[in-house]
């Protein structure tokens, strides 16, 4: 019980940092769109964000060494998730954090579908009316926007299809951090994930943001009255803030399942809709705060939260974990001609006997 309670813990202070980290990061964007930091052709965003997920190795340094990288499947998720980040992140400055938090709440239901579709994951009833519920509250954002600009619908339409994308990703994450055999562990696939997308991003800065330097990052800023400080000391903490949240969410999916964080959605999405009326109404239009957005909103967090407490606990499956790992109880072995290697643990209770990770729980190695 008292393993049970360190790990109910644990995943509570996931959770808490998940939030926290999820709420600040739009509201971090928001604040670098309005001061000119970050003009949308640019991609600048996606700088910090990447590098964020990069970094996500430094905090278990051992997960390195645990499980097979499968480097096709890895390039397929990169390939997904920077897709659905820039369409996100674009969606978020034309639209604004408030109506991005909305409709970026769908990615949960989403995950319910693909995970219906390819992990058969059966949903009840109750489930699916979940599912129907935030199709209309998505419905009443877009019929609330209306009279907003078509920036604003515009950027709704970027933020639905790259949720549908980022979805994607969430299941085929969750395979390779739980369904596949010998699986990597959560951190080192979030910063893999990083890494490749950092190159792409950085290669766009070099080919198309550095020869317009001035126009595309001093000129826009000095339009929108911002300050270069600002928006630097902005950048720093928007990387570390995707850091915390890439962590947590990918050591979330291994332990909870991509189907199964709708109430920490909810709830970070209502703080941030809350937020954005207070810190940006004044600048924006489409972040104040209506009557209608404010019913769209709770349509939307009732559905999810519909769908995430009528969900089935999930499977005594977990992910990769590793912690202080002594490289004298990890061996490889050779797996077949091609040189693929297993990683095997030796059991010190029984002589001569060595037992393969299927999923490895490093913690019990004495």
């Amino acid at each position: 019980s008292g393993q049970n309670m360190e790990i109910s813990c644990f995943t509570v202070t996931l959770l808490v940092f998940y939030i926290l980290s999820g709420i600040c990061m739009p509201l971090i964007i928001e604040f670098i769109s309005v001061s000119g930091g970050c003009e949308k052709s640019t991609f600048l965003i996606a700088v910090p964000t990447t590098f964020g997920m990069c970094l996500s190795i430094v905090t278990n340094l051992p997960a390195r060494k645990v499980g097979i990288i499968r480097w096709k499947s890895i390039l397929i998720i990169a390939l997904f998730d920077i897709t659905a980040h820039l369409l996100n992140m674009n969606g978020l400055m034309y639209a604004g954090s408030a109506i991005f938090t909305v409709v970026y709440s769908s990615v949960t239901i989403y995950n319910a579908i693909f995970a219906h579709i390819f992990l058969q994951k059966r949903l009840n009833i109750m489930q699916w009316v979940g599912v129907l519920i935030v199709m209309i509250g998505l419905a009443l954002t877009s019929l609330g926007t209306q009279n907003e600009g078509k920036d604003v619908f515009f950027g709704i339409i970027l933020i639905l299809i790259g949720s549908m994308i980022h979805s994607g990703t969430y299941i085929m994450s969750e395979i390779s951090l739980v369904h596949a055999e010998y699986p990597i562990a959560p951190q080192l696939l979030c910063s893999l994930l990083g890494s490749i997308e950092l190159v792409g991003i950085i290669g766009w800065q070099i080919y198309y943001t550095l020869p317009r330097y001035q126009e595309k990052f001093l000129d826009e800023i000095s339009i929108h009255n911002g300050d270069v400080s600002d928006i630097l000391i902005s950048y720093v903490l928007l990387s570390i803030c995707s850091m915390v949240h890439s962590l947590c969410f990918f050591i979330l999916l291994g332990t909870m399942g991509s189907t199964s964080t709708g109430i920490t959605k909810a709830g970070q999405s209502a703080a941030v809709f809350v937020s954005s009326h207070y810190v940006f109404c004044a600048t924006q239009k489409s972040q104040c705060f209506t009557p209608l957005k404010g019913i769209s909103l709770a349509v939307v967090l009732c559905g999810v939260l519909l769908y995430s407490t009528s969900h089935k606990p999930a499977s005594t499956h977990s992910y990769t974990e590793i912690n202080d790992i002594d490289n004298d109880h990890l061996i490889q072995k050779p797996q077949d001609t091609n040189g693929v290697f297993k990683l095997v643990e030796i059991d010190t209770n029984v002589t001569t006997k060595m037992v393969e990770l299927t999923r490895y729980q490093v913690n019990e190695i004495p």
